[in-house]
């Protein structure tokens, strides 16, 4: 091991220290992140939608939407509802929407959770790193 002018060792990091690194790094940072960061940017987004689909509850001929997201987490898609058409023509079903509305708090509280439990898992990483 090389040792420095104050005599102290350095740490010398070798090819297979840094391939372990960056696995380490792309174990902790780059896989769960995207997934959590477009799961919860669809929740904001889907409870503007069915908000905005409430507030219209009285309008004529207004036509409720809803997002809808494939398997595969891409862009969501913007489809109106099938539920039937009022004499108003309005399509807004009160309780269906309010439904939804409960689910999607409820998905977008689970996932600001499991954001919670990575950060503090990166927390106590760092801090046994440190030691």
């Amino acid at each position: 091991m090389p040792i420095r002018i104050d005599n102290m060792p350095m740490k010398v990091e070798t090819e297979s220290s840094r391939e372990a690194g960056q696995i380490i790094q792309r174990k902790l940072f780059d896989q769960p992140f995207p997934a959590l960061e477009k799961g919860v940017d669809y929740r904001v987004r889907r409870n503007s939608l069915i908000s905005s689909n409430i507030a219209n509850l009285n309008t004529p001929n207004y036509r409720a939407f809803d997002l809808i997201m494939n398997e595969k987490l891409q862009e969501p898609k913007l489809v109106p509802t099938s539920t039937p058409v009022k004499n108003d023509g309005n399509s807004v079903d009160l309780d269906l929407e309010m439904s939804k509305l409960t689910e999607n708090q409820l998905m977008f509280t689970t996932l600001t959770l499991m954001l919670s439990k990575r950060f503090e898992q990166l927390r106590t990483v760092i801090a046994e790193g440190r030691k």
